[in-house]
């Protein structure tokens, strides 16, 4: 991936962030969840078609699959379930490396950020519980009609915040949110291990927060080491 470094001139006008992925290192348990779930209607699928509903609410992949199966299945109860386990499995120890001080550091800046989610509110509001109170607000699937790749979560976030798409920096670890922030208009940097241009439109990428020092990027003083 580039190794070049991203700058803003000046403060962006809030950020944007994603949960699953971004700020909680809740994939290895979506992952196992996935697996389970396959497991249960006797379905087998690659591990790149698996990867590729990474960043997609879970009541679309339960559909799909469920058809895939060819099973019935209350659709329903298999969410409700699914959705209980990963409540229940987010814990203090999810929040990835450099999400806290990025997150706090933002917020001195009087910058503000909101958390964007294709996940359900219960989801939401438990990440939001483990990564403190440095949101202005969130947006979750019920918000919204369309969720991502469409731009609507993150367009809802900007109009709720007051300020234009533009002047927005999105923080995504997904192709499918990537997009989302793009359509949207908004500056999007994209975590993991992507190549400058994979995400059409994408501003930056970086390969984790701990990537990710506010002074270049924001031009403020810089991250202290081991933060």
């Amino acid at each position: 991936m580039s190794d070049e470094k991203v700058s803003m001139s000046g403060h962006p006008g809030a950020v944007l962030w994603d949960l699953d992925g971004t700020l909680l290192d809740s994939e290895p348990l979506w992952r196992k969840i996935k697996l389970d779930f396959l497991q249960q209607i006797g379905l087998e699928l690659s591990p790149e078609t698996i990867d590729a509903t990474i960043g997609i609410h879970a009541s679309v992949w339960i559909r799909e699959w469920t058809a895939l199966a060819g099973i019935t299945l209350d659709l329903e109860a298999a969410h409700e379930a699914i959705l209980s386990r990963m409540v229940d499995g987010i814990s203090p120890e999810m929040t990835t490396d450099g999400a806290k001080y990025l997150l706090e550091h933002i917020a001195s800046l009087g910058v503000p950020q909101a958390l964007v989610s294709s996940s359900s509110r219960r989801l939401v509001d438990a990440g939001m519980a483990v990564l403190g109170d440095c949101f202005e607000l969130s947006v979750a699937a019920q918000d919204v009609t369309n969720l991502k790749p469409d731009p609507e979560a993150y367009l809802l976030a900007a109009q709720r915040l007051g300020v234009s798409p533009g002047v927005c920096l999105v923080i995504e670890d997904s192709r499918t949110g990537a997009r989302a922030g793009v359509a949207a208009g908004c500056r999007v940097l994209l975590v993991g291990n992507y190549m400058q241009g994979e995400v059409a439109g994408v501003w930056g990428v970086a390969r984790s927060l701990l990537h990710l020092d506010p002074g270049e990027l924001f031009g403020t003083a810089g991250r202290p080491a081991g933060s």
